[in-house]
């Protein structure tokens, strides 16, 4: 049953506290009932005290800290320790709509994907909507044009986490590259 598909939810921040607990409550009110919040602090210096009520009062949270190496390396933290059948994204500074992971879900398991990304909506710090990002369109064999530029946000992607790093071909393996995630993500789609 999808609805007891476990999916890890991996959010890295560094400092901005007020962004961050808004994303770790926007993870929070997802419409999917079983997923893991791992919080992975990169380093922050900030007074971490609004934030620790936040991660008592919820056992789905799980806070991890490194010193800081960026986001990169705080996805992968997180990564390595998710429990979950799929890993969603979810950068400090960005929000989910509540049934994004649930729908998400549903259409990979209906096609059989390992990975997937969504179009998405900008918005400033006010929350006003900036506009709309179509990336629906960019899918399959997407190299070279993804040298030109990636219009998939990293929020946006779900992971298997049975994918097989085999599959990959090697020279997009992330030992061999420095790439973001998210350009090594739309690359294996």
């Amino acid at each position: 049953s999808l609805e007891t598909t476990l999916i890890s939810v991996v959010i890295p921040f560094h400092n901005r506290l007020d962004w961050t607990l808004e994303a770790i409550r926007s993870a929070q009110a997802q419409t999917h009932p079983c997923l893991e919040i791992l919080l992975v602090d990169d380093g922050s210096t900030d007074d971490l005290a609004p934030l620790q009520s936040l991660i008592q009062g919820d056992s789905r949270i799980v806070y991890l800290r490194q010193e800081q190496a960026g986001p990169a390396r705080a996805r992968n933290a997180g990564v390595a320790r998710a429990k979950g059948s799929y890993i969603a994204f979810l950068d400090s500074d960005d929000l989910f709509q509540p049934d994004k992971l649930s729908r998400q879900l549903a259409y990979m398991e209906e096609y059989g994907l390992a990975f997937s990304h969504t179009s998405y909506e900008r918005m400033d710090e006010q929350g006003q909507t900036l506009g709309h990002r179509d990336s629906g369109k960019f899918a399959g064999v997407v190299f070279p044009d993804i040298i030109s530029g990636c219009p998939i946000a990293m929020p946006t992607v779900i992971a298997s986490a049975s994918a097989s790093p085999r599959a990959v071909p090697s020279w997009l393996r992330p030992t061999m590259i420095t790439a973001p995630p998210r350009a090594m993500v739309a690359a294996m789609m």
